[in-house]
């Protein structure tokens, strides 16, 4: 904060140290000093007077001859610990997909097969969700799986194959669409 030195009654302004220290200094103004708030800019006649910003109202006390501005005690170390969660492992590239998704879907669904792929497991074949237990590239649900591999004719592959995985993806979008990834769909 800067102040600007005006004309009125001679205030003295003094240092207190930490509590422990003896020594006081007083810095004594000239008579007609008299400090007022000066927004952002220095004046000629005080541009080297300065108080910490850190100061607060509570440690300045004015009486109408003396100005005491009392430093205030380092405050203590903090203890908080906090705990950062370890960054998820970056998604793998949906592009190693690409030939085998451009074998199930038709060229114009291509990209958005690609793009629910890196929505739903980040191209990871053995992705699977903590809550509902979907697996795989497409996150199929579980309960859902027997019915899907039938219908493609692989009814003993896992839901982590990715060809299964992919060709019931592909089964389902020409079945009935993209709305069994609705959830999803803001992402991709």
């Amino acid at each position: 904060m800067l102040f600007r030195v005006g004309t009125a009654m001679a205030p003295t302004v003094e240092s207190s140290p930490p509590v422990g220290i003896e020594s006081r200094r007083v810095f004594e103004l000239p008579q007609e000093a008299k400090l007022s708030p000066l927004p952002n800019e220095p004046c000629r006649e005080c541009a080297n007077l300065r108080v910490s910003d850190e100061l607060s109202s509570s440690m300045i006390t004015t009486t109408s001859t003396t100005t005491t501005i009392a430093p205030q005690a380092a405050p203590p170390a903090l203890a908080q610990v906090v705990t950062v969660p370890a960054p998820a492992p970056a998604p793998r590239p949906v592009e190693e997909w690409r030939s085998l998704v451009s074998a199930y879907f038709a060229a114009a669904d291509v990209e958005t097969a690609l793009a629910v792929i890196s929505c739903e497991s980040g191209g990871d074949p053995n992705a699977i969700n903590p809550t509902s237990g979907a697996g795989g590239l497409f996150q199929h649900i579980p309960r859902y799986w027997p019915e899907r591999a039938a219908a493609i004719g692989l009814s003993d592959a896992s839901i982590f194959d990715p060809i299964a995985n992919v060709a019931a993806a592909a089964w389902l979008v020409y079945t009935v669409g993209w709305s069994p990834w609705n959830a999803s769909a803001g992402c991709w």
